[in-house]
Formats: C-alpha cells, sequence, structure tokens
C-alpha cells in the first residue's frame, strides 16, 4: 500500500471530529458530529477519494513513463534514419516497426519488416564511418519481405536530441537579442 492510500485510510479511520475534537466511533455512519452539528465525515470521504483517486493516476502515470521513452527513442530512431538518407533507397518509406525499441545501457534495438523490392544497402549507411559499431542484420521471410534488426549505439540517439536543443536554445537567444 503506497503512502496515498495510507492518507486515505487515516482520513477514513479518524475518530474524532476535525472542528470540535468530539470523538466519533462509527466512521462509516457518523457523517455529522453530534456535538458541534457539522458534517467533517463528508469532507473527509471526498478527500481519501480524491486522494485515491489522484494515486490512481500517478500509477498509471509512472506505468506509463517507460511506454513514452520508447516512443521518443522510436522518434529518435526515425530522425537518425532520416539523417542518413536511409529513405532514399527504394522501400524503406513502407517499413513496419514490429516490436516497441528494446533500450539498453548502450543500445537500442529495433525490428523492422521492410517490403520485398526493399533496397538492403540502404541499411549499410547506418553502420559507416562514426557509425561502425551500429549493427544491421536481415534474414529474408517466407513471403518474400525481410526482417531487419538494427542495433544502434544509444548515444548518437541522445546526442541527436542534444543537438535538437542547442539548436532551440540559439534559436531562442538569437530572437531574445533582437
Amino acid at each position: 500500500m503506497s503512502v496515498l492510500s495510507d492518507y486515505a485510510m487515516r482520513l477514513l479511520m479518524n475518530v474524532e471530529c476535525p472542528s470540535c475534537g468530539h470523538e466519533q466511533f462509527d466512521t462509516q455512519t457518523e457523517q455529522i458530529c453530534e456535538e458541534c452539528g457539522e458534517g467533517p465525515m463528508r469532507d473527509r470521504i471526498a478527500e481519501a477519494e480524491e486522494t485515491l483517486l489522484v494515486e490512481s493516476v500517478e500509477t498509471d502515470l509512472v506505468k506509463n513513463i517507460g511506454e513514452t521513452s520508447k516512443l521518443d527513442y522510436l522518434m529518435k530512431l526515425e530522425k537518425f534514419f532520416d539523417n542518413h538518407d536511409l529513405y532514399l533507397f527504394d522501400g524503406w518509406e513502407d517499413a513496419q516497426v514490429l516490436d516497441s525499441p528494446k533500450i539498453g545501457k548502450f543500445w537500442v534495438t529495433i525490428d523492422l519488416r521492410v517490403p520485398k523490392n526493399c533496397e538492403l544497402k540502404g541499411a549499410l549507411r547506418l553502420c559507416n564511418g562514426e557509425e561502425s559499431q551500429n549493427s544491421t542484420r536481415y534474414k529474408r521471410l517466407e513471403d518474400g519481405s525481410f526482417y531487419v534488426r538494427f542495433k544502434i549505439l544509444r548515444r548518437l540517439l541522445d546526442k541527436i536530441e542534444m543537438d535538437a536543443k542547442d539548436r532551440a536554445e540559439e534559436i531562442s537567444d538569437n530572437e531574445s537579442e533582437v
């Protein structure tokens, strides 16, 4: 049980009226304090329900952060492919992502399916020069299309994001000087 759940339970289980201090024995039925006549328990129940709702939203957000990170890397991979002119070669614009990227400490791996008319030499562009540590593997499938796995250095993809941030800051600085 989380801290927020504990807090919500304490709100509901408190046995004294927050207004006057009168003891409330049955928090489920004692909606109105017998001594001061106020309805603190209604407020407490509403606050407890709100706390539990916040916790639920927070849990969903934490769960989805992993998905967001994968989406970010998917977009970085798209930019990486575009920067290396992969889409100049036939068939790559019709590539299908088979699974979300696998993000490791040093590598990001993505599996694609490309049509049978795809020029596979386009994938080799991603393994030249500074990117020589990257790897590309492919396998012909029964229907003639290809299964392609790219293993890209994570720092190269992170560099794309850093370069974009630097450009945005530079543009912002230039506009503020005017």
